[in-house]
């Protein structure tokens, strides 16, 4: 899928100094596509995993892999080894 049009982008600058200039040559902006749900986790499915947040957090203590995902809210969680994302 291919599509054209305008796009805005912002730069932050954090310190101004005065008569500075910001140059951008050759400049390309990459779309990527936003990523699909997980259907399956490739792990043995009765190991018991922890379940992490993505700041840190456990959210599940010794759940099956398999049932892993169960109950959680949309967003991206450590499960054993494993990032998954749940939408």
């Amino acid at each position: 899928m291919e599509q054209s049009g305008d796009i805005r982008a912002g730069i932050r600058k954090l310190e101004m100094i005065d008569g500075d200039w910001t140059i951008f040559d050759n400049f390309k902006l990459y779309y990527k596509p936003e990523l699909t749900a997980v259907d399956s986790i490739s792990m043995d499915q009765n190991a018991l995993v922890n379940v992490y947040s993505i700041d840190g957090a456990i959210v599940k203590k010794d759940v099956k892999a398999a049932e892993a995902t169960n109950g959680l809210e949309k967003g991206i969680y450590l499960i054993g080894d494993k990032r998954v994302i749940v939408k």
